[in-house]
């Protein structure tokens, strides 16, 4: 018996393989991998989640004289949660990608609604999805909750341009991302922030 080794696709781990020596046991191992290697990407793929969500507290630095979370500081807060989300749901490494390719995004827009304040050591859900994409552009919407996610805390639409830092242009996002973006993509009805705002609002009330 020989020890063979092949990488999945959508896995960071080597898998091993025993063959025999013969060319038809050979064949056959082969035949195994590739239909692996398909049930692997498709699998992967199509398990994404759309609207990942991460927890996190409230620290002292970020609260103003009442305990209450500082306006300026919810950008921190969902910046660092979007940031998870891709590399714990995705495998999305913003700062990896822009270390081997020069290429990153950057905030381009931002609204943010304030509905109820996020308190001194309070624990609250963080979700975020992507909701509109283009060749050159994404918007996320995230979404700040109670850790019984009852109380919707904020809401922000943000919109990224992907950007070369060695021309210092904007650049098209390649095939690989695209595809991704079409897999995870999940649009709301609401075409404005104040619509979508009220929307919500309506629903948790």
């Amino acid at each position: 018996m020989v020890l063979g080794l092949a990488l999945l696709p959508g896995r960071n781990c080597l898998r091993p393989l025993r063959f025999g020596s013969s060319s038809e046991q050979v064949a056959g191992v082969g035949e195994q991998v590739a239909e692996d290697r398909t049930a692997t990407f498709t699998s992967t793929m199509s398990a994404l989640p759309k609207t990942p969500e991460t927890t996190a507290t409230i620290r002292f630095q970020d609260c103003d004289p009442f305990n209450h979370l500082n306006n300026g500081r919810y950008t921190d807060y969902f910046l660092n949660a979007r940031e998870d989300h891709l590399l714990e749901a995705y495998d999305f490494d913003l700062y990896g990608i822009a270390n081997t390719t020069g290429r990153t995004w950057v905030v381009s827009t931002s609204q943010i609604a304030y509905l109820r304040p996020a308190i001194l050591m309070e624990k609250v859900v963080i979700s975020s999805q992507l909701i509109t994409y283009s060749p050159k552009h994404v918007e996320v919407e995230m979404q700040m909750w109670d850790k019984e996610k009852k109380v919707l805390k904020a809401l922000c639409w943000m919109s990224f341009v992907h950007f070369d830092l060695r021309t210092n242009r904007s650049a098209e996002h390649i095939p690989e991302h695209m595809e991704l973006f079409e897999r995870v993509c999940l649009p709301v009805e609401e075409k404005a922030f104040d619509l979508r705002v009220k929307g919500l609002r309506s629903k948790v009330v």
